[in-house]
């Protein structure tokens, strides 16, 4: 091994260990060249220490220069969409950036590179899918939240009375003061009907987009700790929107890809909502087909 790569494996080690303090004192009391790896466990090393703001800035010096090296260096490229998954958790927790920039810049360029680098299967790739189903979910927990909120309903409320009053005063005797009066209540409720509709659409949005990660990580993972934790969200999130025709349509297709044994944690909930084999419920009869197939494949294994 050499002595580049001792100093990186040590670091490693001791970062896990909380004291990867001195890796760049390493490098420069061996004299190394401050490789893109080297420097890139320079940054893990600082956010380990709780030092976020320059763990962030070395990451962003970094992703700079490992997206102009990545068209003809392999190790650049390896390297890159792990800096984009890292950088957007750190600017999420650190809340410098906006949750669409986080999605858009960093966490879904991570998942598009590491599945054309590894054909959508292998650890980092489950990850990627994990962390960005997760990310997805939290947004869409926060906008139903404010969607069920008392602020909410009252915006709701308060363009459903500016639309009455709008039709009273079309009624009324059309002169100078009724026509402004009239024109500012139509703006006013227009504007609350606009930002509620998308509020919910946001909302829609967020919640497919975990739904299809949550589903990406059960088709690639084996069991374990990582599809234990999507297969259970993926659930929580079909049974709380049964009457939602994205979600529905999302799963009737997405379900098949998954191997059954990833739903056997499940069976009993899974068993409490299927239907009939003609039932007019998709969701119930979603419920009823993942457990045939369920059954039928442990049947062939036994």
């Amino acid at each position: 091994m050499c002595s580049s790569d001792l100093v990186l494996h040590s670091s490693s080690l001791a970062r896990q260990g909380q004291g990867g303090h001195w890796v760049c004192a390493a490098q420069h009391r061996l004299g190394l060249a401050p490789s893109l790896a080297l420097r890139w466990e320079e940054a893990l090393v600082c956010w380990a220490q709780g030092q976020g703001d320059t763990a962030i800035a070395l990451a962003r010096r970094l992703l700079r220069e490992v997206e102009a090296a990545a068209g003809g260096d392999r190790k650049a490229e390896l390297l890159l969409p792990q800096i984009l998954l890292r950088l957007g958790k750190w600017l999420h927790q650190q809340k410098t950036e906006t949750s669409r920039t986080i999605l858009s810049s960093f966490m879904t360029r991570s998942v598009t590179l590491l599945e054309q680098q590894g054909g959508g299967q292998g650890e980092q790739v489950v990850e990627a899918h994990l962390a960005l189903a997760g990310f997805a979910d939290l947004q869409y927990r926060q906008a139903r939240e404010y969607l069920e909120s008392t602020e909410f309903q009252e915006r709701k409320e308060s363009a459903q009375r500016n639309r009455k009053d709008v039709e009273v005063l079309t009624s009324s005797k059309a002169d100078v003061n009724v026509k402004t009066a009239r024109t500012i209540k139509e703006n006013f409720a227009k504007l609350d009907e606009l930002e509620s509709d998308g509020w919910v659409r946001e909302a829609e949005e967020y919640l497919v987009l975990s739904l299809q990660h949550y589903l990406a990580v059960l088709q690639a993972a084996p069991q374990g700790r990582r599809s234990q934790a999507a297969v259970y969200r993926l659930v929580a999130l079909w049974f709380s929107n049964i009457s939602s025709p994205a979600v529905i349509s999302l799963l009737a297709s997405g379900l098949a890809k998954v191997p059954s044994h990833q739903f056997v944690p499940l069976l009993y909930q899974l068993a409490a909502r299927m239907g009939p084999s003609k039932a007019k419920d998709s969701s119930s009869l979603l419920c009823t087909l993942m457990l045939q197939r369920s059954m039928r494949d442990r049947k062939s294994v036994v």
